[in-house]
């Protein structure tokens, strides 16, 4: 060994300077504190990742590290500036844990930068060294991390990491199964969605044509000074003089928005209102894209309005069936989309969407009588120029006005093509006229129970940061009027499946279930089957607590939709996929909450149900044996429940595998 204070010319200080490829000046040794203050810094700059689809998504930020947080059922990300941990669950999906340590790997080489942390973690004593960068130090640690094989490292970052056990390990004490998180479903009743409101460059615009601040006690006033539409054709944009805000559901469009504000306040002390004369001109692009329309001419559209956009003013992707309020404001009712084909002989179905007038919309759909719903109101233009409005049964009387005033716009604007006859001739659900039965067939009637109190309302259920939480989807232009259909089934399949929504449709709660492309593996099966459990138990305790009763509570499968579930929707397709998934599982029918959640919820089987593949509902794959009694236990483990926990992890393996229960 040898001592810095007793260097000397010996051969063993020759030999080891030489080692080092020559005696060079180093720096001295930092502060007795200096490894507590990297941890310190360490501590302060972590951030921890959960992996969403092929991206990360920040689940803790600048908190300290908790066992708490190392979900056994999730791969994680741990990011401590200096040391990069992917923590893998023992009963994480495999393609989760391999896509952990690809994005690990990634934020590795990625720029950084460190400069809201109070500490630089990659140099704590010396904050001359840079905190941005275009990649790490290459001393940068990057380690995988299991609860049986964590390095002394890893565990001294968590304060609560005992050595006697890891954070999950199961005890003679914990093995029945564990119950579904619970979601608290109080505050999902009573929260109150916030305003729309569209924000352009740092200003409030709300719908586009004012906004009220309650902080500040101002005023917004929005003036539109001009709007311009081009459709996307081959690569060039045409403009669109005639029928303006007429679109086709296979093409894309760039429009120019230019507008000016004006604010308004209130004097301290005196409470006089207080305005400003109208601010500079402003200006802003929106590139609308139609439902079918190709993916070139998408990235077409979006070059296009770069090109158009002098102003250098902001640019706004917008996405058919999901245009905001001050979008569709501009056209004052107007916006018209229709189908790409239409046959000259053929009456035409228009969908009434909104409830403000000025946002109003038709969309067209299939001219069916099955696209017809008692929630809506719909408009159809006969081959000779005929308008006729259709109001459902419970149709919202918001939404019976915007279709009131959108066919009385359609009737000045017209068709491409059809000559318009003068008037709208109205007519009522279950009681239509002739010259409506020329062109849609009789349907039949739609169960409906009640008008509409309220709008309803949507809830994504995810898992994102280990247990299920869930989030509110906000439709676009919701406003103080009941809206009749506000979603859309794009929202449930478009989702990462398979998916759990909560719909509350006000006569009713249902709980979307979609479905697995590819078989899950046992242990995100049985994941997924506790988000179930727990997804029932809060559409229950939702249904209790809303003010319209009764209120029944149902799971439906994606797939197999029930006409109930599927009329509260503008329109719906059958998607085979899910129909095929979930036939092959043998889910084929709307199924009652709690009575489905008592067969999900029970923690005991006999020992022949649990030796049946596939195994029970809900069953955990990798826990079998703790839903048996202590005498079915007994007899297939040759032992009792404390003996068994008792043994070490591979014997139990072992003994569960000699008893098919593995």
């Amino acid at each position: 060994m040898l001592k810095e204070e007793a260097e000397s010319d010996s051969d063993e200080w020759t030999l080891f300077w030489n080692l080092l490829g020559g005696k060079q000046p180093y720096a001295p040794a930092g502060p007795p504190d200096e490894d507590e203050l990297f941890e310190r810094a360490c501590a302060h700059s972590f951030v921890a990742y959960g992996v969403d689809g092929e991206r990360l998504k920040m689940l803790a930020w600048a908190t300290t590290p908790s066992v708490q947080l190392l979900d056994e059922e999730r791969a994680l990300v741990l990011d401590f500036g200096a040391e990069l941990y992917v923590w893998a669950g023992k009963r994480a999906d495999k393609d989760e844990r391999r896509r952990a340590c690809l994005l690990a790997e990634g934020l590795l080489a990625a720029p950084f930068d460190f400069t809201a942390f109070a500490l630089n973690p990659l140099s704590p004593l010396d904050d001359t060294r840079p905190r941005t960068g275009e990649r790490r130090p290459s001393w940068t640690l990057l380690s995988k991390q299991s609860s049986s094989m964590a390095s002394p490292l890893f565990r001294s970052k968590m304060p609560d990491w005992t050595d006697a056990r890891s954070p999950t390990a199961p005890t003679s004490k914990d093995v029945a199964p564990a119950p579904p998180a619970h979601i608290d479903a109080l505050p999902l009743v009573h929260a109150t969605p916030p305003p729309v409101n569209l924000v352009l460059e740092g200003a409030a615009l709300g719908r586009g044509d004012r906004w009220s601040d309650p902080v500040e006690r101002r005023h917004y006033h929005v003036r539109t000074s001009d709007v311009r539409v081009w459709t996307v054709d081959a690569g060039v944009a045409k403009p669109v003089h005639a029928r303006l805000g007429h679109v086709t559901s296979s093409e894309c469009c760039v429009v120019q928005w230019k507008y000016a504000l004006q604010s308004e306040g209130h004097r301290l002390g005196t409470g006089a209102s207080t305005g400003s004369s109208w601010g500079r001109d402003r200006c802003a692009f929106f590139f609308w894209l139609g439902s079918t329309c190709p993916v070139a001419e998408q990235g077409l559209s979006a070059l296009l309005t770069v090109q158009l956009d002098s102003e250098r003013g902001p640019q706004l992707r917008v996405r058919q069936g999901y245009e905001p309020a001050a979008f569709l404001r501009l056209f004052a009712g107007g916006m018209l989309i229709q189908r790409a084909t239409t046959s000259a002989s053929s009456a035409r179905l228009f969908w009434v969407r909104g409830e403000v007038a000025e946002e109003g919309c038709l969309e067209e759909v299939d001219a069916l009588s099955a696209s017809l719903r008692s929630r809506g109101c719909f408009v159809l233009v006969s081959p000779a120029g005929r308008v006729l409005l259709w109001q459902g049964r419970i149709a919202p009387e918001a939404n019976v006005r915007v279709g009131q005033h959108c066919a009385t716009l359609l009737l000045d604007r017209g068709l491409a093509n059809v000559p318009m006859e003068p008037g709208v001739q109205l007519e009522h659900d279950g009681q239509e006229s002739d010259e409506w039965r020329r062109w849609l067939s009789p349907r039949s009637p739609e169960a409906v129970s009640r008008p509409l109190t309220r709008s309803p309302r949507l809830f994504a259920l995810s898992a994102l940061a280990g247990a299920l939480e869930a989030t509110e989807v906000l439709h676009d232009t919701r406003s103080q009027f009941v809206a009749g259909m506000p979603f859309r089934q794009e929202i449930l399949y478009e989702a990462a499946q398979p998916a759990l929504f909560l719909l509350d449709a006000v006569d009713a709660v249902f709980v979307w279930q979609g479905w697995s492309p590819t078989p899950l593996e046992p242990a995100a099966s049985a994941r997924f089957h506790s988000h179930r459990r727990s997804a029932l138990t809060l559409a229950l305790d939702y249904a209790r607590l809303l003010d319209d009763k009764p209120c029944p509570v149902s799971l439906v499968y994606a797939g197999f939709e029930s006409d109930d579930f599927v009329h509260r929707f503008p329109h719906w397709t059958t998607d085979h996929e899910a129909t095929r998934c979930h036939a092959a599982e043998g889910r084929t029918c709307v199924e009652d909450a709690e009575t489905l959640l008592s067969a999900l919820s029970r923690s005991r089987f006999s020992l022949d149900e649990l030796m049946r593949r596939p195994l029970p509902e809900g069953v955990d794959p990798m826990r079998i044996e703790a839903y048996l009694d202590d005498k079915d236990f007994a007899t297939a483990l040759g032992c009792d429940k404390d003996a068994f926990y008792s043994m070490p992890p591979w014997k139990q393996t072992a003994a569960k595998k000699d008893a098919a229960l593995f």
